[in-house]
């Protein structure tokens, strides 16, 4: 099994580093929270390289962690990253290990590692991490609720609470089975979902007022500027989510943030209701991820920006 092999390197090796893509999204940062405490539960020296740059919103999930300290890593993990070149760069010089490990769900992942456990018909990275966790036939008693809760946050926002089409019924029978150890999610869908700051909410109907519908809704655009970041005093990597908004129009079925937080770079997240892949759109412009839900960069300011969405989509619609 392709598991096997995993299972063999975190025993053959003892220090670790572990990263994912830059502005990390709620998978990739409750896998980081996951993978750190199975190290950790193996007695493995561990480090979150990126700790700094940890999203606000899942922050609950690593309340505990401290990294630990040393030189010479012996193995980097990369978790929900489709490229090596999707870490920000300033961690590029920074990894030091010879040894790659990739684990990931994104179907357009390059394999870029020494040993890669890439699984796209699994909702998400915390669920491959999970039914690795089961593998190993660890007491589910011995990882501590925080493990669990990790893996919780990361199905559930790269699933929109299961209801996007990632969720099969292997999602659902593995929710099922952490519901059991954690009891009610209700704590983590508030701390996730009902802990927003007052300024990103006000941001948010900016954004709302903002929305530009066409081909009779099937595509809706809005945008953030970095002028909005300043005046709400909000970050970037605490955009996330901010897209959903606007995939709640009747008859839409696609659905684009810019954020244009330089003057001629616009960063776009790509949403699809779920019958139209906006993926192939993605890896034409410096982008990827999902089928449904992809990541793009357009080195054009806002109004070009719209335009060539609109041309893109306008016979595929």
């Amino acid at each position: 099994m392709i598991m096997n092999k995993l299972a063999e390197n975190i025993k053959k090796f003892k220090k670790f580093e572990i990263i994912t893509h830059q502005r990390a999204d709620g998978d990739a940062a409750a896998s980081e929270a996951a993978f750190a405490l199975l190290l950790k539960y193996f007695s493995k020296k561990v480090k979150i390289v990126d700790l700094a740059d940890y999203p606000d919103t899942y922050k609950f999930l690593i309340k505990n962690w401290k990294n630990d300290k040393f030189d010479n890593p012996d193995c980097t993990v990369y978790l929900d990253c489709g490229e090596r070149s999707r870490i920000d760069e300033k961690y590029m010089t920074v990894l030091g290990a010879d040894y790659v490990i990739n684990i990931d769900h994104h179907t357009d992942n390059s394999g870029f590692g020494d040993y890669n456990l890439v699984l796209s018909d699994y909702s998400s990275t915390a669920e491959i991490i999970f039914h690795f966790f089961k593998k190993l036939k660890i007491d589910k008693n011995d990882m501590g609720k925080s493990f669990f809760e990790s893996i919780y946050a990361g199905i559930s926002t790269d699933t929109g609470n299961l209801s996007f089409s990632n969720a099969n019924s292997r999602t659902f029978r593995t929710v099922s089975e952490i519901m059991e150890i954690l009891g009610n999610p209700g704590k983590i869908y508030k701390q996730i979902y009902c802990n927003k700051q007052k300024n990103k909410v006000k941001l948010t109907g900016e954004v709302l007022k903002r929305i530009k519908t066409y081909f009779d809704n099937r595509l809706v655009i809005s945008y953030v500027s970095n002028e909005d970041l300043e005046k709400y005093n909000i970050k970037h990597k605490d955009l996330e989510g901010l897209v959903d908004y606007l995939g709640e129009i009747r008859n839409t079925e696609v659905y684009v943030l810019i954020k244009q937080l330089e003057r001629r770079v616009a960063r776009l997240s790509l949403r699809s209701t779920g019958n139209i892949s906006v993926l192939e759109f993605a890896k034409k412009n410096s982008g990827g991820g999902h089928d449904f839900a992809a990541g793009a960069t357009l080195n054009e300011n806002l109004n070009k920006a719209i335009k060539i969405i609109k041309n893109y989509w306008r016979n595929k619609l």
